[in-house]
């Protein structure tokens, strides 16, 4: 079932930290938004972020949170996520 039957706009995306090496399957805490058409997705300790657009990359393959032409898109994804995201997960910071 896809998270997006019914009427839902959007879905909250957090994980927790998991304290161990990314080998062994550890993560950074994160938090982050899905809509139709992007996925949104900021981790913490300075991990980075990643976007996807999924009209033009569906099996999210480039990760477009650097690029120019997606600055607005990120910056309404990421407030639409700190809105969301509340409380952040246990060992997420903004």
């Amino acid at each position: 079932t896809s998270v997006f039957d019914g009427d839902r706009p959007e879905t909250l995306l957090e994980q927790m930290a998991r304290e161990s090496s990314t080998a062994n399957g550890g993560h950074p805490a994160s938090c982050g938004v899905r809509t139709q058409r992007y996925m949104f997705v900021e981790y913490d300790d300075d991990a980075g972020s990643e976007l996807y657009d999924y009209v033009v990359d569906p099996n999210e393959l480039t990760n477009v949170t650097n690029d120019p032409s997606y600055q607005d898109v990120r910056a309404e994804l990421r407030s639409l996520a700190q809105q969301l995201c509340s409380p952040v997960p246990p060992g997420f910071n903004w």
